[in-house]
């Protein structure tokens, strides 16, 4: 037994190359595998074949390090180089398989079966491949593990017997195992169980016979189908030669051929074999097979063989051997020796010697290699033509075999006939040329003529040459054409010859390119191409662009190409001709007239907002001047709306928004753009709905809508009231107004543009309450009203005293109870009630008129709308007073610009504090409501902490400027019951 063998392993480099290109060398299926002590293993591998490659299994591969090799055990090897180790000797089949293909690679199996496995068999399994210039080993190894099996069964070997004698096979296990080992492979005989020293027997028992040698018993447990765990045994039997036969049987054994026949027999001991001949005495051959080398006539007979062992002998029966062969000297005789064109021929086919002989209608006759039907032994060939010339052969055929005679040649004597020219059927140009007249004729021809036809037609001209080869030293254009030759011989003249095309190449000639320069697009366009050269052309059309489109390749002298312009068509189309001897082209330019196209428009400057400028571009591809037209659409409607390539909408609005359409145009038609929608976006219009009527119940709440339009929608909603306008009562839509709450409501809404303020509404105000606060101002009126004319009189006297100044500076303050009582004064429509009182007559140089005139300004709509407080509440209210001037009462359409009231801008900051400005007047809020109750009538007179629009006053100094014509006012102010003898002249400037 072997020790533990080491392999050692060099590698080419110091590492381990797992894997030849993507996939691996060698793979092991399992990693690990546990079994029986007695029971096999089988490790499934793969790897990829190659020619001249040594394989080994291996136990417990380690890498030296130091040596560069690796060292393990040898479970298998297919090299004798690497020696098996011993204990594995007999248990170990390794199970190549078929080959697989895999991705290009020969795929094989490397398995490993172990047998009758043993508890030293335990460990890591790997499979190593070493080739011509490479070595590898598997990635990972197969880790086996092998547990004790107490019920392992084993065989007594039993040696060998002789035929008759009497054996028993043992079949061993511990008497201790739940079941009883048993015999499974074929038992026709007794089985007995028994128990001796702690095993348990199972014992076969047989007259052993000469069919019993090297059979195989298997036995194993009773209930175990493992066949791994079965032990087998082979029966080796000792008898005398049985079944002795002679192997193969030449009967019909042809001359020179080899035969090798052999004996075979049943005997153990091996038997030996001796070979007789019948009617010899002396035997032919000791050996198991004999060889009939050569076979020859003299080797037929009758044949057996004898096998004969040291229990005895045994003939075979008997075979006959018999040697025939084919027929022998067969030959073509020829009756006449020359024959002429007209004559008889006589072939006769004549067999010397024939075993089997050769029947009358067993013959076939060839001429040329080919098979003529005739099947006697003699051709027969009246009024002989040309075509009966040739090699003549003749076939005897028996049983064995054909034979045929040897070629004879047959001469007919004839004129020229067959006659062609062979030699180059193209040459270029300027080159030399030689033909070749060759004809079919018996004998030679001894003289030959020429002819020529040119590629125009022209007639066949005889050549001057008269020698079986024409020919040319330098070939030119009117050298192509046609060819033919004649031939002569002492027989006759011969036919003309086939004739003969030659063609002079030449490159192509400037192509004709024929095409119009201009065209319409949908029109026809039409190109041809011609070019002359030879050989024929391949002549391509290309339209020249970035990738050089071939519009159509043809192979010959004309291209003709035809196809509707259309926009794409334009541009430069070139034909180009090519053949083996060279290339030229020509190229011709395209333009394509049509209509606008890709009209496309854009917004070149500004933003779809409201009051900005926006300008529209249209942009069209056309090759003639385009004009350009812009449509708007809108709502279905449709509608011109400017003219030129480019269309500018000052300050637009929501009007505006719609869909542009460019009209692109030209002298072939017209063509429009996409619809370009524009959509302006405008801060919201604010208006108030509510449910109120002209009879309205007070007690009754009022529900209210802020109603808005606005483009991007409405983001934010709040409700006020004016009386304290700084709270937000509401940021719904809709909100409901309460008797308990009167007062005067309005909303602003907001979007991503900007907020907006509705007019306001007064709801729930009393009647009473709106007489009771017209009254009382009206009473403080006429107070004040008395106190001005008082110091009015005082006035007109200092005025009296002071004739030397021709002005003076007065300063004014208005108390706020006669800043209202001038603006309760008004009448509803807006007009003034106070008047200007002029003096009846004074004098220019020395009077002094001051005038104390309220007026009510009305605010135009276009001034509300830009009120201060729809954009922002808590910041400034501005009421916009129109400039007035008061009127020449003669002359209404002249105003009277040195005297009057005049007022201009009345604006006001909000004032979260209650702190009032002291000397300074103020007007309250004054703006226009959608109401037929005066504004003032809500004012609030009794408090000054409330919060309060204040105007303040500057002041003003007023020059001594001439008047009007005192008679006019004398007259104005005796209307208007004025005694007044000087007025005192105030004007209001920028008021804040």
């Amino acid at each position: 037994m072997y020790g533990v063998w080491s392999v050692l392993f060099l590698l080419v480099t110091p590492c381990v190359v797992i894997s030849l290109t993507s996939e691996d060398s060698a793979v092991i299926q399992e990693l690990t595998a546990t079994m029986e002590e007695g029971s096999c293993v089988k490790i499934n591998c793969t790897y990829i074949f190659s020619e001249n490659m040594r394989m080994f299994w291996l136990k417990g591969a380690i890498w030296n390090k130091q040596q560069g090799r690796f060292d393990g055990k040898i479970v298998y090897s297919n090299t004798a180089d690497y020696v098996q180790a011993s204990e594995y000797s007999g248990r170990v089949e390794f199970l190549s398989g078929n080959r697989t293909a895999n991705q290009g690679s020969d795929k094989r199996s490397c398995t490993l079966k172990i047998n009758d496995l043993r508890k030293e068999d335990g460990g890591d399994y790997s499979f190593r491949i070493i080739r011509t210039d490479e070595r590898f080993i598997s990635r990972t190894n197969m880790s086996l593990t092998v547990k004790d099996n107490p019920c392992k069964v084993s065989i007594e070997p039993s040696g060998r017997v002789k035929e008759g004698d009497n054996v028993t096979l043992r079949c061993l296990t511990s008497e201790h195992c739940e079941h009883q080992p048993t015999w499974v492979k074929p038992v026709r005989n007794e089985m007995t169980y028994t128990t001796e020293g702690g095993k348990g027997i199972s014992s076969l028992t047989f007259n052993a016979s000469w069919m019993d040698d090297r059979r195989t018993f298997s036995c194993r447990l009773a209930n175990n189908e493992d066949d791994c765990q079965s032990r087998n045994v082979t029966l080796e039997v000792e008898y005398a030669p049985r079944n002795t036969k002679v192997n193969g049987n030449p009967k019909y054994l042809k001359e020179g051929e080899s035969a090798t026949i052999s004996c075979s027999s049943n005997a153990n001991p091996n038997a030996t074999f001796t070979w007789f001949k019948v009617n010899e005495s002396q035997p032919i051959g000791n050996s198991q097979q004999i060889t009939l080398s050569k076979a020859e006539q003299k080797i037929s007979g009758i044949y057996y063989c004898q096998a004969q062992n040291k229990y005895g002998k045994e003939d075979s029966a008997n075979i006959t051997v018999n040697v025939r062969y084919a027929p022998k000297g067969v030959q073509v005789k020829i009756e006449s020796a020359d024959v002429k064109v007209g004559d008889t021929l006589t072939l006769k086919c004549l067999v010397n010697n024939s075993n089997p002989g050769v029947t009358p209608l067993s013959f076939k006759w060839y001429k040329d290699g080919k098979e003529t039907g005739n099947n006697s032994d003699t051709i027969f060939i009246q009024n002989v033509l040309k075509d009966n010339k040739g090699s003549y052969h003749c076939q005897a055929k028996n049983d064995v075999g054909t034979t045929d005679s040897i070629k004879t040649q047959v001469s007919i004597k004839y004129p020229p006939q067959d006659t062609y020219i062979s030699g180059t059927g193209s040459v270029k140009l300027y080159s030399s040329l030689q033909l070749s007249c060759l004809t079919d004729a018996n004998p030679e021809p001894s003289s030959y003529s020429w002819f020529h036809t040119t590629t125009n037609g022209q007639n066949d001209a005889k050549c001057s040459q008269s020698q079986q080869v024409y020919r040319i030293n330098k070939v030119t254009v009117q050298g192509a054409g046609w060819y033919m030759c004649r031939a002569r011989n002492v027989i006759g003249m011969g036919s003309n010859s086939t004739k003969f095309r030659l063609h002079v190449l030449y490159p192509p000639k400037v192509p004709k390119l024929t095409m119009v320069s201009v065209i319409k697009e949908s029109e026809l366009l039409t190109i041809s191409c011609t070019v002359v050269c030879d050989p024929v052309a391949n002549i391509t059309l290309r339209k020249a662009g970035p990738t050089a489109a071939v519009l159509m390749r043809v192979q010959g002298n004309t291209l003709r190409f035809s196809v509707n312009a259309s926009v794409s068509a334009a541009g430069e189309y070139t034909c180009t001709a090519i053949n083996t001897e060279g290339e030229n082209s020509t190229s011709q330019q395209l333009k394509v007239l049509y209509a606008p196209k890709n009209v496309t428009t854009v917004i070149r400057s500004g933003q779809e907002l409201e009051g900005n400028d926006l300008q529209l571009f249209c942009k069209a591809h056309s090759e003639s001047t385009v004009s350009y037209t812009w449509d708007k659409s809108l709502g279905g409607q449709r509608q011109t709306v400017g003219e030129g390539q480019t269309l500018t909408l000052h300050s637009v609005k929501a009007s505006d928004s719609g869909a542009y359409i460019c009209i692109a145009s030209n002298d072939l038609g017209s063509n429009q753009s996409t619809p370009l929608p524009i959509r302006v976006k405008y801060r919201p219009s604010v208006t108030i709905i509510h449910n109120m009527t002209s009879v309205w119940y007070q007690a009754l709440p009022v529900h209210l809508t802020c109603r808005t339009q606005s483009d991007p929608p409405v983001t934010s909603y709040k409700w006020y009231r004016l009386e304290d306008n700084t709270i937000v009562l509401s940021t719904d839509q809709n909100y409901t107004a309460h008797p308990q709450s009167p007062g005067t409501y309005y909303c602003t809404a907001q979007n991503s543009i900007g907020p907006a303020r509705s007019d306001p509404v007064q709801l729930f105000l009393n009647p009473h309450l709106k007489l009771y606060r017209v009254l009382i101002p009206v009473f403080i009126l006429c107070i004040i009203i008395a106190g001005v004319f008082l110091y009015r009189f005082f006035l007109r006297k200092t005025a009296s005293e002071q004739d030397d100044n021709p002005f003076f500076f007065v300063t004014e303050t208005l108390s706020r109870s006669s800043t209202v009582a001038n603006i309760l004064s008004l009448s509803a429509d807006g007009q003034s009630s106070a008047t200007a009182h002029l003096p009846s007559s004074t004098s220019r140089d020395n009077l002094v008129i001051s005038y104390t005139v309220y007026d009510v300004a009305k605010i135009p709509q276009t001034i509300q709308k830009g009120h201060p407080c729809t954009e922002d509440m808590t910041t400034t209210s501005t009421v916009n007073y129109d400039n007035l001037q008061f009127k020449d009462n003669t002359d209404p359409l002249k105003s009277t610009d040195s005297c009057g009231p005049i007022y201009s801008v009345v604006s006001k900051r909000m004032q979260n504090s209650k702190t009032v400005q002291s000397n300074n007047g103020d007007y309250e809020n004054i703006s226009g409501v959608a109401t037929q109750m005066p504004a003032v009538t809500y004012m609030n007179w009794d408090s000054d902490t409330s919060e309060e629009e204040q105007v303040n006053y500057s002041t003003v100094v007023f020059p001594a400027t001439p008047c009007p014509d005192p008679r006019r006012h004398s007259r104005r102010s005796s209307q208007d019951g004025s005694s007044s003898d000087e007025d005192v002249k105030i004007e209001y400037s920028q008021v804040k």
